[in-house]
């Protein structure tokens, strides 16, 4: 096989390879979607990091939203960026035990600019100290803690616009 051949089979091996993770990723997708149904938030405490963010994703999807995960190392403090009616929204998942501080409103605010987004919220299990309810207010960071959380799942599963 020559240089062709060999480039060739590089990139179809390369096709199947994103042809299976965007069917593996659709799947999840789909499964999160489903179980974001049956989750409360005793539920939500006992997920991971990762989860939470999927979680999420699946939640906003039933609410109607277009959702794109970014959450990983190099994602400029943004987990997800939702977009419905011309809206763009950066997302920065915290699922903590402890408040949240200001530096998750300092990255989500940065990764709104650097994706381009026309809105920032940082979302949580938790709430928020004081100092991150001040930034986020200057900044205008829309921060949805343990409370308007619980009230978005219900609103969701009522079938109610968020």
């Amino acid at each position: 096989m020559g240089r062709a051949g060999y480039l060739a089979a590089r990139g179809l091996a390369g096709l199947i390879k994103w042809g299976v993770q965007s069917y593996q990723a659709h799947a999840e997708n789909k499964k999160w979607t489903k179980e974001s149904a049956r989750y409360g938030i005793p539920d939500i405490d006992s997920l991971s990091g990762a989860d939470f963010e999927k979680f999420l994703g699946g939640l906003f999807r039933r609410a109607g939203y277009a959702v794109e995960i970014k959450g990983q190392s190099g994602d400029f403090g943004v987990d997800l960026i939702l977009g419905r009616g011309g809206r763009r929204i950066a997302v920065q998942a915290k699922r903590y035990t402890k408040s949240v501080n200001l530096r998750a409103v300092q990255e989500v605010a940065a990764g709104m600019q650097y994706y381009g987004c026309t809105e920032a919220w940082v979302v949580t299990n938790s709430h928020f100290t004081r100092s991150a309810q001040k930034l986020a207010g200057r900044t205008n960071v829309n921060l949805v803690d343990r409370p308007a959380l619980a009230d978005i799942l219900r609103s969701v599963n009522r079938n109610q616009d968020v």
